[in-house]
């Protein structure tokens, strides 16, 4: 997209932190294009944060990365903008996500809700958050944040990291929701000098269909014109229309010869497209041949269960989820525990509850598990066991994780949902606390305060659960948790 600016191309999103310190970023405005903010601080201790800090080369930092077979320790693709942040590399974030995103919701009200999935958000940051010129600004870990759509980013006249994932591309279905050579122009008008560019596939792990993999490529390239078909065909496809499906295709791959065939870059893909428009047209053994070629042009161009057992994850569609957790494991067992992680989480959505605690009771049998590890796994299991009603089994297995990771405040919240279920009360109430004390100034110390209302009212401790509330409500910037506590005490009286 720019001749000066470096370009870097990776799989794995989190490649992005390392290349910004191979290029010496710093105090940099960072526009990132994703469907997703990738700033978790979910398994991202002090500690960790610390050493990755302390790192001082991009191989210093990969090997700080998380093990790509287990989804947690380490940093990731879902959380490497957190330390990029906390450590100065991104002074000013801008989020930029697709124009369906919020799907009817008020984009304030949106981000409120959606920042609160990601990180422990501090009443600051959540008071910080209004509506400016179409956009959301406020803070984010005490920096600068803007939330927007393409068509309401400034233009800057400053080199900025340009980050870009393939899935800002795709509408809800998976379709892509415009032209992206087309909005890849627009980028380019409102980041004329990018100092770098990052450009993330995201197929591993099933966010990108392998489909679209070569949107990337095209990004990176500005190649373009033709791709209406493209667009066409791929909508076509999802709607389960495959004779207008392979027809388009047969249009877009005759683009691709004409426009987009730079020194074979898209043969790959293009051979990709036409096995599926052959599949659609129900010739599968002619189907297979092309496929087959290309794969062999571009190993990239292999599908991988566990890339498509995510996608249908992602979907929530349980059923195909779980078969091809199972195609992935006989493809590769080294997968196995992050197959069944997925599924345990797959059954969990499902409300299938005994195959859910059956999936991570497995998992921590696994001899290899780090503390931290074995931490974040047994509160999966301890909130699996609350929800089918074991509240005793749940706190006993929160305990675990609490005394493998003492300062973790979400685990003295679980153990406290469990010694409360457990009717525990005593006890549970410390937890609570020691959980307020560890959540800081943050919603989820909000979410403790509530829970510690409740507890005081279900045990007849009338003030205690006054005062507890009078808390909460002078520092509740939401609103929200000192209402639903106080609808709490009107109904027990």
């Amino acid at each position: 997209m720019s001749a000066e600016a470096p370009l870097f191309l990776m799989e794995d999103h989190c490649d992005a932190y390392p290349a910004w310190r191979e290029v010496g970023a710093s105090e940099l405005i960072c526009v990132h294009l994703d469907a997703h903010l990738d700033l978790s601080d979910d398994g991202f201790p002090p500690s960790l944060l610390e050493r990755v800090q302390a790192a001082r080369t991009p191989d210093e930092l990969r090997d700080l990365q998380a093990n790509p077979r287990l989804p947690w320790g380490g940093y990731h693709a879902g959380n490497y903008l957190y330390p990029a942040m906390h450590d100065g590399t991104v002074s000013h974030l801008y989020w930029v996500i697709p124009p369906w995103l919020p799907r009817g919701v008020g984009l304030l009200d949106w981000v409120r809700s959606e920042l609160q999935h990601w990180y422990q958000v501090t009443l600051d940051d959540y008071a910080s958050l209004h509506m400016s010129d179409g956009r959301v600004d406020g803070t984010v870990l005490g920096r600068p944040f803007t939330l927007c759509t393409l068509d309401r980013l400034p233009c800057f006249d400053e080199p900025v990291l340009l980050d870009i994932d393939v899935d800002y591309f795709l509408d809800h279905d998976d379709t892509l929701f415009a032209p992206p050579d087309e909005i890849a122009e627009r980028v380019r008008e409102r980041v004329p000098s990018p100092c770098a560019i990052t450009v993330a596939y995201s197929v591993n792990g099933g966010y990108t269909p392998l489909e679209n993999r070569y949107v990337g490529d095209l990004v990176a390239r500005m190649a373009g014109g033709g791709l209406q078909d493209d667009v066409a065909a791929s909508r076509a496809m999802r709607q389960g229309d495959d004779l207008r499906a392979g027809e388009h295709w047969d249009e877009a791959l005759r683009a691709y010869g004409r426009a987009l065939d730079h020194g074979g870059i898209f043969a790959a893909p293009a051979l990709y497209k036409s096995s599926l428009a052959l599949g659609l047209a129900g010739r599968h053994d002619g189907a297979a041949l092309v496929a087959a070629r290309a794969a062999e042009l571009d190993g990239h161009y292999r599908p991988r269960a566990l890339d498509i057992a995510f996608m249908w994850f992602r979907r929530r569609d349980h059923a195909r989820t779980l078969e091809w957790l199972a195609r992935a494991r006989a493809e590769d067992p080294l997968d196995g525990p992050l197959t069944l992680f997925i599924e345990g989480l797959a059954e969990m959505r499902a409300r299938n509850l005994s195959p859910a605690i059956s999936a991570f009771e497995r998992l921590l049998d696994e001899p290899s598990l780090r503390p931290s590890e074995r931490a974040h796994l047994s509160l999966a299991l301890s909130r699996a066991l609350l929800a089918a009603g074991r509240a005793a089994d749940a706190a006993a297995v929160a305990r675990h994780a609490v005394a493998l990771d003492e300062n973790n405040g979400r685990g003295h919240l679980q153990l406290a949902h469990g010694l409360r279920g457990a009717l525990l009360l005593d006890e549970a109430a410390r937890h609570y606390r020691k959980a307020i004390r560890l959540a800081g100034h943050t919603l989820g110390m909000l979410e403790a305060h509530e829970a510690l209302v409740a507890l005081y009212e279900a045990s007849g401790q009338k003030l205690l659960a006054a005062g507890e509330a009078r808390r909460l409500a002078n520092k509740d910037v939401t609103g929200a948790f000192a209402l639903r506590a106080a609808l709490g005490q009107k109904g027990e009286r």
